[in-house]
């Protein structure tokens, strides 16, 4: 089942054929063109799973939908900063502000080319901030750096979690050497 089918939000999802588990972006731009082009370049490059909204409204409902089935979780949000309704520093508000996609990794998208609007964007807690026209390349090389970062963190999550419940199983170790040295010298 897709994101699209999940929310019932009219997204498109490029998927290409292999299933492993690959990174998910979503690309939120209200010029359809720019989306569309973006996205397969990601998939045809990098095998990522895409997913695409049209505005604002349309993000957030497609990452409301993710939250209740983590097989479909986003991994970045590349996100157009000028869009209609909802602009792209409200998404990114938003994104923040909900506990579960708080640390979900955004780059802001936009034809603003002063320094103002990348202070504010990055002060907003943007990851990265890429000025249109982007180049593919480069676009590329920042999501993969974004992604191999994400990666470690979840790597080191991972072990962080490992090593509690070893602690744990050492502390119980303990506590039942320590019960047993009582009774043998009881």
């Amino acid at each position: 089942m897709t994101v699209s089918e999940l929310s019932g939000v009219g997204t498109a999802v490029h998927q290409p054929p292999s299933v492993n588990k690959r990174s998910h972006i979503l690309i939120v731009d209200d010029e359809p063109e720019i989306a569309e082009s973006l996205a397969d370049f990601l998939v045809k490059k990098a095998n990522f799973l895409v997913s695409s909204a049209r505005d604002g409204q349309e993000a957030i409902d497609l990452l409301e939908a993710t939250v209740a089935d983590s097989s479909q979780e986003v991994d970045l949000v590349l996100l157009d900063m000028r869009m209609p309704n909802l602009s792209g520093l409200d998404v990114l508000n938003w994104i923040r502000d909900h506990a579960t996609l708080q640390y979900t990794r955004v780059v802001l998208l936009t034809a603003a080319a002063g320094s103002s609007e990348k202070v504010e964007a990055l002060t907003a807690g943007a990851d990265d901030y890429i000025t249109k026209p982007y180049r593919p390349q480069e676009l590329l090389a920042r999501v993969n750096t974004i992604w191999r970062t994400q990666q470690l963190e979840k790597q080191l999550q991972r072990q962080s979690q490992q090593l509690a419940a070893l602690n744990r199983i050492g502390q119980t170790v303990a506590a039942t050497l320590e019960i047993t040295e009582l009774l043998a010298t009881a």
